[in-house]
Formats: C-alpha cells, structure tokens, sequence
C-alpha cells in the first residue's frame, strides 16, 4: 500500500484497538525477553529478507522477516552480507534484546567487520 493509504487506515484505528494492539505488543515483547534470558540468547541473527533486494524503486521487498522484531519494539539492524548471483544486494539482521541497543551496535561493528573478510 501507498504511504497515504497506511495513514488512512492508522487513523481509522480506535481507541480500543490501540490499546489491545499496545497490550498485545507488551505480551510478545516479554515472551520474547523472557526466551532470550531463559536460554542465554545474546542476540537473534538472520536474514534480512527472504530474498535479494527487488530491482528498482517499487518496494523494499517482503518485511515479514523485520515484523516480529518491530512487533516486539526490539532493536535491530541490518547489514550487507554480499550479494546474489546478480548481484543484488543480500542482507543479515541482527536482533537484540530490550534495551539493549548500544550492545547491539558494538555486536554489529564486530560482525561487520567479519563479513567484509568473506
């Protein structure tokens, strides 16, 4: 959808929606937290996307491997793992715990700089 129509439909959103959507946030966020603590989980890597960058200016691509981060307020960040056979970009995400932000960015310089030997 275009940006305006996302707008249009987050306005139409009510007050009870919000909230539920708020709560539900929270739940998944603390499971996710929670799952991290229990089994020592520093951070949660994959692919960026399910696929290379699209071609051209159209779309980013399929988020799904973004949402769950995003749903859960979690920080990630993605870096440029090479790319594919025509040579489109490929990206690896990184995911780190609740507030844990500064410790994700030291993991991702470390990472980066591994990824730039490959």
């Amino acid at each position: 959808p275009k940006f305006s129509e996302l707008i249009k439909r987050g306005q139409a959103v009510t007050e009870d929606q919000l909230h539920e959507a708020l709560t539900e946030r929270e739940t998944f966020r603390s499971e996710l937290r929670r799952t991290m603590i229990d089994h020592n989980i520093d951070a949660w890597i994959c692919p960026s996307t399910v696929s290379a960058a699209p071609k051209g200016l159209e779309s980013t691509g399929d988020p799904i491997m973004n949402l769950p981060w995003t749903q859960a307020g979690l920080p990630a960040i993605n870096l440029p793992a090479g790319k594919n056979d025509q040579g489109l970009p490929l990206g690896l995400q990184v995911v780190a715990n609740w507030h844990k932000d500064e410790s994700l960015l030291l993991w991702a310089k470390d990472l980066t700089k591994t990824l730039e030997t490959l």
